[in-house]
């Protein structure tokens, strides 16, 4: 339950923020010609979400039958969904966000709702990691690169890091140090990663926040590059 919940919250939080936004934005008077093509990305977002819902909704349906949910992409494609969910949440939050991430690495094979969702998690850990951070400081990396049979992919932060003794039990269920929060993001990250046959890991050896996970490569004679 906590699984599906979460799932779902995430695109709902994102409808909210942006019908919030044109709420504000739609109360202003003498609206602008940019005005008006924020409100048409913005609907674009919101439709997108909600469709995003609805296939969550239809894979629970499908849940448990034969067949699978996988498919063939890129990561930058994932990547790029996820930053375009977590918009609304660093615009404010964060001063730069770089993305490193070739579209000439090999694809992955797997569900890419979960895959994003895992992404959407790490991005926003990283923004709640740098709050009290000074003006100017606070800066998100996100890069991917591809070592052997696996793309690695890392989000990093300009936090104060994660504290070694806390690398493993960041990842268990209801352990959080938000007040909002259940506890539960990394755990089902966590779950995804290892049920697609990769691994995630807090990096402890370095000042600043850093996430990484991995995801196998399309095996060869299939679908292996973008």
């Amino acid at each position: 339950v906590a699984g599906i919940s979460h799932e779902i919250n995430q695109p709902l939080a994102t409808i909210t923020n942006f019908s919030s936004a044109m709420a504000m934005l739609l109360q202003q008077e003498n609206l602008t010609s940019e005005d008006f093509d924020k409100l048409n990305s913005w609907t674009g977002r919101i439709l997108n979400q909600t469709n995003r819902i609805s296939d969550i909704i239809q894979r629970l349906r499908r849940f448990g039958r034969p067949g699978s949910q996988r498919e063939h992409f890129c990561i930058v494609d994932a990547v790029n969904e996820a930053l375009l969910v977590t918009e609304t949440r660093t615009r404010y939050n964060v001063d730069q966000i770089s993305v490193n991430c070739p579209s000439t690495l090999s694809q992955v094979h797997a569900d890419r709702i979960q895959i994003e969702q895992v992404l959407v998690n790490l991005i926003r850990n990283a923004v709640d990691a740098m709050d009290g951070q000074e003006k100017g400081q606070r800066r998100i990396s996100i890069d991917a690169v591809e070592s052997g049979l696996f793309i690695v992919v890392t989000v990093r932060d300009t936090g104060p890091g994660i504290p070694p003794d806390s690398s493993n039990s960041i990842f268990e269920s209801f352990v959080t140090s938000r007040k909002e929060g259940m506890g539960i993001g990394l755990a089902i990250s966590r779950s995804i990663i290892e049920a697609h046959g990769g691994q995630i890991r807090a990096i402890t050896d370095e000042p600043c926040g850093q996430l990484q996970f991995t995801l196998p490569v399309t095996e060869s004679g299939d679908s292996s590059r973008g």
